[in-house]
């Protein structure tokens, strides 16, 4: 099924409408998301040919934040939860 990803990633290119086919699965399982094999973008040339841990460690960082700023963050909520 066609689609389009519609969400900003970390990325010099824009990550807003690439083309993208979407694999639906059982009940209970996330769809699989794969960005269009044509297109000529980082997410796409990753998605296909892999990346490193360095990489993924990067992308999380931007993404989620410094996980020492991360884990006070989740005890500060934790602590307003109570």
């Amino acid at each position: 099924m066609f689609g389009w990803l519609n969400t900003h990633l970390p990325y010099a290119e824009t990550t807003v409408a690439l083309p993208t086919r979407v694999h639906t699965r059982e009940p209970g399982w996330v769809p699989l998301i794969e960005i269009d094999h044509e297109v000529e973008h980082e997410l796409a040339r990753e998605q296909r040919d892999g990346i490193t841990v360095h990489r993924v460690e990067q992308l999380n960082r931007v993404v989620m934040g410094d996980p020492e700023t991360a884990k006070s963050r989740r005890r500060w909520f934790a602590r307003r939860a109570r």
